[in-house]
C-alpha cells in the first residue's frame, strides 16, 4: 500500500485520546495533506468526489471505508438473496445450472460470505425440479456423499434423463405425420364398419403418399360413412 511504504499510515489510523491534541497542530494538518493526496490518487474520479470535502486523510479513509462496507453488505444480501432463489427448471441444462450455483459461491466467498459444503449440498439438491426426486433421495440417504460426488451423480442422472428425453422426442417426430389407410367394409351397399389405420411415415416405403394427421383422417372417414349411406338411401 501506497501509504504504508511512505511511513504514512498513522494519518488514516484510528484516532487515540493521548493523539487528539497533535492532530490539531498546524505541523499536523500540513503533514496530512500528503496522505490526503496520495488517498485521492488512488481513486477514480467517481470516488475522489466522496472525499472532496474531506478535511483530513483519516476523514476522507472513514469515509470510503464506511461506504464500501455498505457497498459489501448490499452486495452479500444480494447473492444471498439470488442464491436462495436459485433454481433449475423442468428440461434445463444441468450441467450449466452447476457452473451457475458454482459462481455464485464463488462470488459470495469473494465478499465474505463463505458456507460449508453440506449447506451448499442442501441449497444445490434443493434447487432441482421433480425429475431428479429419485437421485436426491439416494444422495439424502448416504450421509458421507461429498458436494463433488452428488455433483458426479446428477451428472449421470442427467445424462439418462437427457438420452430418455432424446429417445421420446425421437418417437414424436416420427409420428408426427402419418400415412392414413381407411378400408370401408360395405354389404349390399350397407356400410357395416369403417377402418382407419394410421402409419408412422417413416415405416412407409411409398414416400408419394398423401400425408394427412390422424384427426383429418378420421374426418374424412366420417364424411365417406356419409356418403356411402346417402348414396344407399
Amino acid at each position: 500500500m501506497a501509504l504504508a511504504r511512505n511511513g504514512l499510515q498513522v494519518h488514516i489510523a484510528a484516532i487515540k485520546p493521548e493523539d487528539a491534541a497533535r492532530r490539531e497542530t498546524e505541523e499536523w494538518k500540513a503533514a496530512d495533506m500528503k496522505p490526503l493526496a496520495v488517498v485521492a490518487k488512488m481513486l477514480s474520479p467517481t470516488y475522489q468526489s466522496m472525499i472532496r470535502d474531506a478535511a483530513s486523510a483519516h476523514e476522507a479513509w472513514e469515509t470510503l471505508r464506511m461506504f464500501f462496507v455498505k457497498q459489501t453488505l448490499h452486495n452479500r444480501v444480494q447473492l444471498r438473496k439470488q442464491l436462495h432463489e436459485f433454481a433449475l427448471g423442468a428440461g434445463e441444462d444441468l450441467m450449466k445450472h452447476i457452473v451457475r450455483f458454482d459462481d455464485l459461491c464463488a462470488r459470495l466467498a469473494a465478499v465474505g460470505e463463505t458456507m460449508p459444503e453440506d449447506e451448499k449440498l442442501v441449497i444445490l439438491l434443493g434447487s432441482l425440479p421433480p425429475e431428479y426426486d429419485a437421485m436426491v433421495r439416494i444422495i439424502e440417504a448416504h450421509d458421507k456423499v461429498t458436494l463433488l460426488d452428488a455433483k458426479e451423480m446428477l451428472r449421470r442422472e442427467f445424462e439418462v434423463i437427457k438420452k430418455r428425453e432424446e429417445k421420446e422426442q425421437a418417437f414424436k417426430a416420427s409420428t408426427r405425420e402419418l400415412v392414413v389407410v381407411v378400408v370401408v367394409v360395405a354389404v349390399d351397399a350397407e356400410v357395416v364398419r369403417v377402418v382407419v389405420v394410421g402409419v408412422p411415415a417413416v415405416a412407409v416405403e411409398d414416400v408419394g403418399r398423401p400425408r394427412v394427421s390422424f384427426e383429418e383422417a378420421v374426418s374424412t372417414a366420417t364424411s365417406m360413412v356419409t356418403s356411402a349411406r346417402t348414396v344407399r338411401s
